[in-house]
C-alpha cells in the first residue's frame, strides 16, 4: 500500500470519527478516577437529541490537563463535544459554560431526605415556595453551601436535614449564557429539580 492510500484510510477514519462525534451542554451528575482518566456520569441538558438523555464521559489524562480535570465539581455545566465508544462516550473538547446567577426567593415549602441507593453526593431534595406563589424544585448536593442566618444575623454552615418547612430561603442556581445547544425550556417551574448551587436560610424558632 503507497503512503498516498495510507493517508486516504487515515482521512476517511478521521472523517468518520468526526461524524459520529456530537456536542451537548451537560451537567456534571458524579464522577470516578483512576490512573488513566476521570468518568463523568452527565445529564444531557441540550434541546438536540444527538447525545442519550444521560450518558458517561472519558476524560483522558493523555488528552486533558489532569488540573482541569480535576477542577471540575459535581453539578457544573460542560460544554463537550464527544465520539461514543464501547462502553462511554470519549471527550475530543470540553469547556465550562459561562454562567449567570437566578436566584429563587420564597419560603421552604418541602424537605425530601436521600434515602438508601441514592447518590452518595445527594442530601436530597428540597421544594421552595416562592414569593410569586409558584413552587421549584432544587436537588441538594454535599457541595451545596447551606448557611443558615441566626435571630442576631450571624451566618453559621448548615445540613438539609437540619432546615425546616416555613423557614424564609433565598436561593442560588446557575443558568448559561444563551447558547444554541441549551435547552431553556428548563428554566419553567415543571421542568426537572435545578441542582442548588447555595442557599441562605433564616432561622425561625418553633412556635408552641
Amino acid at each position: 500500500m503507497n503512503n498516498k492510500a495510507l493517508y486516504l484510510i487515515i482521512a476517511l477514519m478521521l472523517v468518520a470519527n468526526s461524524l459520529l462525534a456530537g456536542s451537548c451542554v451537560v451537567r456534571v451528575l458524579s464522577t470516578e478516577t483512576d490512573s488513566l482518566r476521570t468518568t463523568f456520569q452527565v445529564e444531557n441538558l441540550s434541546a438536540s437529541d444527538c447525545m442519550p438523555a444521560r450518558f458517561a464521559v472519558n476524560m483522558p489524562f493523555a488528552s486533558f490537563d489532569r488540573e482541569a480535570i480535576n477542577a471540575i465539581r459535581t453539578g457544573e455545566i460542560l460544554k463537550i463535544t464527544a465520539e461514543p465508544s464501547e462502553f462511554a462516550f470519549n471527550c475530543l473538547y470540553f469547556e465550562p459554560v459561562p454562567a449567570t446567577r437566578d436566584i429563587s426567593e420564597g419560603h421552604i415549602h418541602e424537605i425530601i431526605l436521600a434515602g438508601e441507593g441514592a447518590e452518595p453526593d445527594v442530601q436530597g431534595m428540597m421544594t421552595v415556595l416562592q414569593n410569586d406563589g409558584s413552587r421549584r424544585q432544587f436537588i441538594v448536593h454535599k457541595y451545596t453551601l447551606i448557611l443558615v442566618k441566626s435571630l442576631s444575623d450571624h451566618l453559621y454552615a448548615g445540613r438539609l436535614d437540619q432546615l425546616r418547612t416555613g423557614w424564609k430561603c433565598s436561593v442560588g442556581f446557575d443558568i448559561p449564557d444563551d447558547d444554541d445547544n441549551y435547552d431553556f425550556a428548563g428554566r419553567d417551574a415543571e421542568h426537572l429539580p435545578k441542582i442548588a448551587d447555595n442557599m441562605i436560610v433564616d432561622y425561625a424558632p418553633p412556635t408552641e
